[in-house]
């Protein structure tokens, strides 16, 4: 049995997904976060989000825009903002992602955020930071590390990245391998990828 296949099936032993989308426009991702996040509101799941503070200030706005009391949400555990760029930091080791930093950083909170008995739903976009600043093994090695972490703990993990950044043929061994590491795989107009998903493209319905 290989690795990948492997994750898939503790993944699905653990009731985790681990997804990734790739967004054309700011628009896009602000209307495909908003849904994401609204969903889980909604089934008065739990939500992280580890986002750069110029999407959090368009999907902050949307959230408000849908009635959604922010200080209230982040009052109750509802809602956790981090921000990506500190977050990243906080957590990289020679130039990648540490295990031992991503969880003291990272998989702490989810676990804590776990243990209140609610469902789980993150979004980040800390590998689109590393992807287009042109770090396509450091972003890989994070998303493993999120596989890992779903495998572990249930939970729905969205990664975002701007699809700008694999336009060029160059990236398409980076983008492959990205997205070989999810369940669930939404690439829109960038085309095909070297290998399949582990998992037919099959994103909830939070639209």
């Amino acid at each position: 049995m290989g690795k990948e296949q492997a994750q898939a099936i503790a993944n699905d032993a653990a009731g985790s997904r681990h997804m990734v989308e790739m967004f054309e426009t700011a628009e896009w991702m602000t209307d495909r976060v908003s849904a994401f996040v609204l969903d889980g509101l909604r089934q008065r799941e739990a939500v992280l989000l580890v986002m750069r503070l110029p999407h959090w200030n368009l999907i902050s706005s949307r959230l408000t825009a849908a009635n959604v009391t922010l200080s209230d949400a982040v009052a109750s555990g509802s809602l956790t903002v981090l921000d990506a760029a500190r977050t990243l930091t906080r957590m990289m080791w020679h130039g990648v992602p540490s295990r031992g930093l991503f969880d003291e950083v990272v998989a702490k909170t989810v676990r804590q955020l776990n243990s209140s008995g609610s469902a789980l739903r993150v979004y980040s976009d800390m590998v689109d930071v590393l992807a287009a600043d042109g770090f396509f093994q450091a972003a890989d090695v994070l998303e493993n590390l999120w596989s890992d972490l779903a495998s572990r703990e249930s939970l729905t993990v969205l990664c975002g990245y701007s699809a700008s950044t694999f336009l060029n043929p160059e990236t398409r061994n980076a983008l492959g391998s990205i997205c070989r590491s999810h369940t669930d795989v939404r690439l829109n107009q960038i085309g095909k990828v070297p290998a399949p998903p582990r998992r037919p493209l099959d994103l909830p319905p939070f639209e």
